[in-house]
């Protein structure tokens, strides 16, 4: 199965389940692909994968949970950003990036 990113990747990310893909590209946007959704553009018998309509900029670094395939965390300019089935959290200032994040709820 073939995906076309329609940008220059930096920095790829693939959930704990493959089922998600996350990118973020050389100019710092975070774009997010799920592979069993199947795009309004293809047909009932077509491939399966589509870009969520989900976009963020100036981020820099991300991390899946381990044991949630929805959910991630992002670094985002100076601020940690959580989000769970595509809703966002409340940011938090940080100053690092994730060394030993394991489990965030």
């Amino acid at each position: 199965m073939k995906h076309v990113a329609n940008c220059r990747p930096d920095k790829i990310f693939l959930n704990c389940n493959s089922t998600r893909l996350a990118i973020i590209d050389i100019s710092g946007i975070l774009t997010l692909f799920d592979f069993e959704r199947r795009s309004a553009a293809s047909p009932a018998d077509g491939p399966l994968g589509e870009q969520l309509p989900f976009e963020r900029k100036d981020v820099w670094d991300m991390k899946w949970a381990t044991d949630n395939p929805e959910m991630f965390a992002m670094m985002e300019r100076r601020e940690c950003t959580f989000s769970g089935t595509w809703t966002l959290r409340s940011p938090f200032r940080a100053r690092d990036t994730f060394v030993g994040l394991v489990i965030f709820r």
